[in-house]
């Protein structure tokens, strides 16, 4: 039989109305929700309990009521005071065991938490900023800072920031750049505006590279609000803020990259006549080495990746793309921070007890052999060694080599000492240590300058002269 229209809309309106009535009676018991619920869980079960207790009580209802309802009170109120004697009675303990828990520390987030698929990286970056935020030093990202302290961050790179920036566009006037050893550049491109015009003639719209070197006499870390332990990164800062080095063009966003440049120094002729000048001048040719290495933001657009590849004539397995930060070591600047919590505790390096009571070092070696393992021993035995040498009159002659040494290092001025003493003094320097080249090349003209007999040659050949 076919539903009339009239009926069919009364249906309607029965539903709706009575649908209504249930939404609303849900929205008025919605803060009551969760004790009911929990009142369902224990009377549900309890239930049989009570009625077997009701026909013991001879069918009084209400003493079977009272009778459970002091049992529950009961069932949850003891075991609840019995924790709280226990807590107070080993408050001691706890304090302890809380002390040691602060010490521990969030490790980094494991590879199977990345490779989640589609919230795998939201979650690896709570994990970081948990890890962060556990110790409380925090390094955030330019974008969840508040506009005030974005603010404090503009006023900082236009004082100390903006001044020391220079970029460098390519175009057919301006090759590209040199782009020095390890340094951090910001990459991005720029585009005039059409309206723009020079001289009357329009600007074009051509789409140039452009090159910011991240000044490396700012810190990479930079304070958000001084006395605290947040910061920003100073390329973050200096993005955020490059408009105002391009105004009124098109930029493009700005991505890190560095080059690692060849900075092996190639003697081809260890028997040339003069091997310190001839190091000397290799020096000042590696600064401009072939680049070896690119690294960029994994952010950075495969036409830009491409483009610092063909202009640095590297090819693709010398690019490496870098999900984090470039240039780690720079977070060692947290290490200056006062959170000596943190730190490992200094390795404090021993004198072999045979010397720790001896007047003089000569008589504690003639009684015994001493070995000293650096840097488990102290290093400043063998420098009071040397002094001793240089100081004491019976010594004739000292004879040595020299492999790596600090700018500031004590023995080489001993040796000067002693040869002004009048003794014998030999030193072998290896001028091709790599990387302390430059140091021990200084070293060598103060002691040949000093009047001894130097031998500032690669150690191997000059050790075979000797012999």
């Amino acid at each position: 039989m076919p539903v009339q229209r009239g009926e069919l809309t009364r249906i309607v309106l029965a539903v709706l109305f009575v649908g209504g009535l249930i939404g609303f009676a849900g929205w008025v018991l919605r803060p009551f929700l969760g004790a009911l619920v929990w009142a369902v869980m224990i009377v549900v079960p309890t239930w049989p309990f009570m009625i077997g207790l009701q026909r013991r009580l001879g069918g009084r209802r209400w003493a079977a009521v009272t009778a459970m309802t002091v049992l529950l009170i009961a069932t949850f109120l003891v075991p609840l005071l019995a924790a709280v004697g226990t807590v107070l009675a080993n408050v001691e303990q706890i304090g302890a065991g809380a002390k040691h828990l602060a010490d521990l520390r969030l490790p980094p987030p494991p590879a199977w938490v990345v490779g989640l698929p589609l919230v795998g990286d939201r979650i690896a970056e709570f994990w970081r900023q948990a890890q962060t935020d556990a110790v409380g030093v925090v390094i955030a990202p330019y974008h969840t800072l508040s506009d005030d302290e974005k603010r404090v961050l503009a006023e900082y790179f236009m004082k100390n920031i903006f001044r020391v920036l220079t970029p460098q566009a390519v175009d057919p006037a301006r090759p590209f750049p040199y782009i020095s050893n390890l340094s951090l550049n910001i990459g991005l491109t720029v585009e005039s505006r059409p309206e723009d015009t020079l001289a009357g003639a329009s600007l074009g719209n051509e789409v140039r590279f452009v090159r910011i070197k991240v000044p490396p006499v700012v810190p990479r870390l930079i304070p958000v609000v001084d006395g605290q332990l947040k910061f920003a990164l100073v390329e973050e800062v200096i993005e955020a803020n490059i408009h105002r080095l391009f105004p009124n063009m098109n930029l493009s966003r700005g991505h890190l990259f560095r080059v690692t440049r060849d900075a092996d120094v190639e003697i081809r002729d260890d028997k040339a006549a003069d091997l310190l000048a001839l190091i000397k001048e290799s020096l000042r040719e590696r600064r401009f080495g072939l680049a070896v290495r690119l690294e960029v933001a994994s952010s950075m657009p495969p036409e830009m990746v491409e483009y610092l590849m063909n202009s640095l004539d590297l090819e693709p397995d010398d690019v490496y793309e870098i999900d984090g930060l470039l240039d780690v070591q720079d977070l060692m600047e947290l290490y200056g921070l006062n959170l000596h919590e943190l730190k490992d505790k200094p390795l404090k390096a021993v004198v072999p007890p045979v010397l720790r009571n001896q007047t003089s070092i000569f008589d504690a070696i003639k009684k015994q052999d001493v070995l000293l393992h650096h840097p488990y021993s102290s290093f400043g035995t063998v420098v009071d060694f040397i002094n001793a040498a240089a100081n004491d009159p019976q010594v004739l002659a000292i004879k040595m080599c020299l492999y790596r040494t600090g700018k500031k290092s004590p023995i080489p001025q001993a040796l000067i000492q002693a040869s002004e003493r009048g003794k014998q003094v030999t030193c072998v320097v290896e001028i091709k240590a790599r990387f302390d080249e430059e140091s021990n090349i200084e070293w060598a003209e103060k002691l040949a300058e000093s009047g001894e007999p130097l031998v500032a040659e690669h150690a191997r050949w000059a050790l075979e002269q000797l012999n």
